[in-house]
C-alpha cells in the first residue's frame, strides 16, 4: 500500500493557464498513477467558481477540496506569489489498503449540521470506515463548533487544517468541494488505511 501524493503551482494570471498548468506539474510527478482527490489552493485574484471549472475540465470524475487563500500558495520552495494571484493543486491517490477521500456540505445557519452532513459524505467516500486523519478547510466563523461536532462524529481522529481567507479577510474566501465553491461551506479531506501521520501545534 502506498499513498500517492504531487503538487503543482502557477502564477499565471490566466485562471484556466494557471489551473492547467498547476495540474500538469503535479500530474508528472505522479507519472501514470491516477489521483482520486484534488486538494485546490487559490488566491480569490482568480475567481473561484472559473477555477473549480478549470479544474473539472483537467481532472474529470476527480474529488476536490480545498479553499483560498491569502496573498500567495505554499509550494514546494515555499511561498509561491504573483501580481496576478497564484494557483496550487495537490494532487492525491493511494493504492493497496490506502484510500484518500471528501466530503463537504454547506454551513448555510447550522454549523453543527453541516459538520455532520460532511462527515457523513467523507465516510460515505471512505467506504464506511473512520479516517485515520482529516483535514478540515472552512468559511470563517464558525470553527469551534464545526470541530466540536466533528470531534463527536469521527471520534478519536486526528485534525488540522485552517480557515479560508482572501486578501484582507473580507467575505471573498471560497471553499471547494465536487458540488461547487461556497462562500460558506466546510470541506473535508480524509486519509484511510495503513497511514502513518505526524503534527504538532504550538502555543504562544
Amino acid at each position: 500500500s502506498q499513498l500517492l501524493a504531487a503538487i503543482g503551482y502557477s502564477i499565471e494570471e490566466d485562471t484556466t493557464v494557471a489551473v492547467r498548468e498547476a495540474v500538469a506539474q503535479a500530474r508528472a510527478a505522479l507519472g501514470d498513477k491516477p489521483p482520486s482527490v484534488a486538494f485546490l489552493t487559490s488566491t480569490v485574484d482568480h475567481q473561484a467558481s472559473a477555477v473549480l471549472d478549470a479544474l473539472r475540465r483537467e481532472l474529470p470524475g476527480v474529488a476536490v477540496h480545498g479553499s483560498t487563500t491569502s496573498l500567495g500558495v505554499l509550494g514546494a520552495r515555499g511561498i509561491v506569489a504573483g501580481g496576478g494571484g497564484a494557483v496550487a493543486v495537490l494532487l492525491l491517490g493511494g493504492s493497496g489498503d490506502i484510500r484518500v477521500a471528501a466530503g463537504a456540505a454547506e454551513i448555510k445557519d447550522d454549523p453543527r449540521a453541516a459538520a455532520r452532513a460532511a462527515a457523513q459524505a467523507l465516510r460515505e467516500a471512505g467506504g464506511g470506515a473512520l479516517p485515520r486523519v482529516v483535514i478540515v478547510n472552512a468559511a470563517p466563523g464558525h470553527e469551534e463548533a464545526l470541530l466540536e461536532t466533528l470531534a463527536q462524529e469521527l471520534p478519536g481522529v486526528p485534525m488540522y487544517g485552517g480557515s479560508a481567507a482572501d486578501n484582507a479577510i473580507i467575505g471573498e474566501w471560497s471553499v471547494y468541494s465536487e458540488r461547487g465553491a461556497f462562500g460558506n461551506a466546510i470541506s473535508l479531506l480524509g486519509f484511510f488505511g495503513p497511514v502513518a501521520f505526524g503534527g504538532a501545534c504550538g502555543r504562544r
